[in-house]
C-alpha cells in the first residue's frame, strides 16, 4: 500500500512541479500527514521531497534548454519563481550554468 502511496505522491510533483506546491499541499493531496510524506520519501527513494522536486525541475529545465527555450522562461516554466535561485540550482546540479547548458546543446 504505501509503494502505490509513494508513486500516487510522485504523480501529483510530476504534474505540479511547474507552480509552488509545499509539503503540506502535496500532504493533504496525497492524505498522509507531512511527517509521513517525508517518511515515504527517505524509506522508498532514499531522498527527501523538496530535493525530488527540486531535481524534477531540474530534468524538465534541461529539456526545455534543449528545445531553444531562453533561461528565462525555462526557470519560471520549471516552477522557479526565482531567477537568481534557479541559476544557482541548476549549476550546482548540473555543474553548468544553464545558459551555458543551452549552448552546448545548440
Amino acid at each position: 500500500i504505501m509503494v502505490n502511496k509513494t508513486d500516487e505522491i510522485i504523480d501529483f510533483i510530476n504534474k505540479n512541479y511547474m507552480r509552488q506546491i509545499t509539503l503540506e499541499e502535496i500532504a493533504k493531496n496525497s492524505f498522509v500527514s507531512v511527517n509521513k510524506l517525508c517518511y515515504l520519501f527517505k524509506t522508498h527513494l532514499y531522498t527527501t521531497v523538496n530535493k525530488y522536486l527540486t531535481s524534477t525541475r531540474i530534468t524538465q529545465a534541461k529539456m526545455l534548454l534543449h528545445q531553444g527555450k531562453s533561461v528565462t522562461e525555462t526557470a519560471y516554466s520549471c516552477g522557479f519563481n526565482d531567477y537568481a535561485h534557479f541559476i544557482r540550482t541548476f549549476k550546482s546540479l548540473v555543474g553548468i550554468s544553464p545558459g551555458k547548458y543551452k549552448n552546448d546543446s545548440e
